[in-house]
């Protein structure tokens, strides 16, 4: 309770409601839950710069049963006007089921069972993030076949086939993830709590569907080159 008091609760500042609901119980129901969020409490989380800096480390575990990995770098913000290319060329990589890191390091090699890529965004700078379970004799394989993916990414343009399933898979998952009130309370927090325009989703899937292999391609040699790539081994 200290701690959310102390770090949690005087960040809060804006609340997002959902569904039906009756105005005046509401207000009463904030009258009641929500006083602190008018409280003289000081936010005194002091920020840090953000390290461009890379690192290898292997981290030990007692009584583990199984090694995970991960690789991360700093990445462009969701605000950026490439973003659209970078999230379509995670995607390829490791954003969905049949993406390239899924066939290689799970279906072909048998190494994990589950590989995934994806994009986090928070208020002072955006990362992408590689994360896979694996076997712990298989770590520095596994490592070495993420890399080639990596690598292949910046020196072979992908098929026409391989970008259009990928558009079609990001168009079906935002149509599958705006379905309810809910859903979308959720991507309009996205448009909130980073402070992008009413017609964002409207110009980013209008982009998506602008895209080119070229387009990946370029992007793949600006973003993937494996020096800007930090790498974490958990025994």
């Amino acid at each position: 309770m200290q701690f959310h008091q102390r770090f949690i609760a005087p960040g809060l500042q804006t609340l997002v409601i959902a569904g039906l609901y009756n105005e005046d119980k509401l207000q009463s129901l904030f009258s009641q839950y929500f006083p602190l969020y008018n409280s003289e409490i000081q936010y005194d989380i002091k920020e840090t710069p953000i390290s461009t800096s890379t690192c290898q480390e292997a981290l030990q575990l007692d009584h583990s049963s199984q090694a995970s990995i991960a690789l991360g770098k700093l990445s462009i913000r969701n605000s950026h006007n490439a973003y659209p290319i970078h999230s379509l060329l995670t995607k390829i990589l490791g954003g969905y089921f049949g993406s390239r890191l899924m066939k290689k390091i799970r279906e072909e090699e048998g190494l994990t069972y589950g590989i995934h890529a994806y994009n986090v965004h928070l208020k002072a700078g955006s990362y992408m993030q590689i994360l896979a379970d694996v076997k712990f004799d298989s770590v520095d394989k596994s490592i070495e076949l993420i890399l080639e993916q990596l690598d292949n990414l910046q020196h072979e343009a992908i098929s026409i086939e391989e970008l259009n399933t990928v558009k079609n898979y990001m168009l079906g998952e935002f149509v599958n993830d705006s379905n309810t009130v809910f859903d979308f309370a959720e991507l309009y927090k996205v448009l909130l709590l980073r402070n992008l325009p009413d017609d964002y989703y409207q110009s980013y899937y209008k982009k998506i569907n602008m895209i080119s292999s070229n387009d990946v391609l370029d992007m793949a040699r600006q973003s993937y080159v494996e020096d800007q790539f930090s790498i974490i081994r958990v025994l």
